[in-house]
């Protein structure tokens, strides 16, 4: 017996046929050069070429010059390499005698004084032999307080030191100090100077004033 073809089902699909090889094969080629030319595109590269966002800009440009000039340093205590330390016979009264320590600011820029120096006596061996007492004013001279002086490049500042030409205890005569060591106020450093009078005892030192006297009392 003969078979026949069965007739289709109303509203069956029929099975799609497939594709030839090359239609795929070309398919698959055209996706991938697609893909390929996105990725490269300059507009798909986040940020590159592209200027940062506004916030996030940085400034380079230098500051402008400013006008001011350069500040002095500032003021401190005179040193004793910035000063000309000598020393000159002062006044004389009974058996009492005064030297003047004079300190001359002798660098470039401006200090201060404050206070006492330090004065130690020495014998002809250099060794010392008394401690100038601090104070205010004596019988040839002083000041009345113990202020801070400021020195300007080449001002000058002095103090007084007094002793007695006699033997202060006994009252009988002594040998005259063969010179003394002079400290600046508030320095660590020295300087040797000659004596040049006949005190002996009874060492004191008076403030530091302005000036070459000595003395503001």
């Amino acid at each position: 017996m003969t078979r026949t073809p069965s007739a289709a089902r109303p509203g069956a699909s029929a099975a799609p046929s497939p594709k030839p090889l090359w239609l795929v094969a070309a398919t698959a080629v055209s996706v991938a050069v697609l893909v390929a030319t996105t990725a490269c595109s300059p507009s798909s590269r986040a940020g590159v070429g592209a200027p940062p966002p506004a916030s996030q800009t940085q400034t380079t440009a230098d500051a402008p010059t400013s006008d001011r000039t350069t500040q002095p340093p500032a003021e401190t205590d005179c040193s004793l390499s910035q000063l000309a330390v000598s020393d000159q016979r002062g006044s004389t009264g009974s058996t009492h005698r005064s030297v003047i320590l004079i300190f001359r600011n002798a660098s470039s820029v401006q200090c201060h004084l404050t206070g006492y120096p330090g004065v130690a006596a020495l014998n002809s061996n250099d060794q010392q032999i008394a401690q100038a007492t601090r104070t205010l004013h004596g019988y040839l001279g002083g000041s009345t307080s113990a202020a801070t002086v400021t020195l300007a490049a080449g001002a000058t500042a002095s103090a007084t030191v007094e002793a007695l030409a006699i033997d202060a205890t006994t009252g009988n005569g002594c040998a005259a100090y063969s010179g003394i060591l002079v400290t600046p106020p508030n320095e660590t450093h020295s300087i040797k100077l000659a004596w040049p009078g006949d005190g002996c005892s009874a060492l004191e030192i008076h403030p530091v004033v302005l000036g070459t006297t000595g003395s503001s009392a």
